[in-house]
């Protein structure tokens, strides 16, 4: 498991409203048996953005939105396989968790 790695919801019937998560948590924490994800969310389903909170990312083709808000940690078993990774977006999505615990 990798730091941005994305994975699909593991609830198919959740899956058309929130399809992915993304890992966040950094590498050097790979020995815990948990991970820190954040939901990304289907655009058309998200609703009124905050743009440093809430910035859009495309995953498979598909328009996504960092539900940034919404982070919580999860056994990284019930994750299954990555089916992708958005490190291209980094910078955007570490900008994103440090305005939403610092402020700035």
């Amino acid at each position: 498991m990798a730091r941005f790695d994305v994975y699909r919801h593991p609830d198919a019937k959740r899956r058309r409203s929130v399809p992915f998560f993304v890992s966040i948590q950094s590498d050097t924490l790979e020995f815990l048996h948990s991970t820190i994800v954040v939901p990304l969310v289907a655009e058309n389903a998200f609703g009124p953005r905050i743009d440093f909170l809430h910035p859009v990312l495309v995953v498979m083709g598909r328009a996504v939105v960092l539900a940034t808000t919404e982070l919580v940690a999860v056994e990284k078993k019930i994750l299954g396989t990555s089916v992708g990774n958005v490190a291209i977006d980094a910078a955007t999505i570490v900008a994103s968790v440090d305005y939403l615990i610092s402020g700035y």
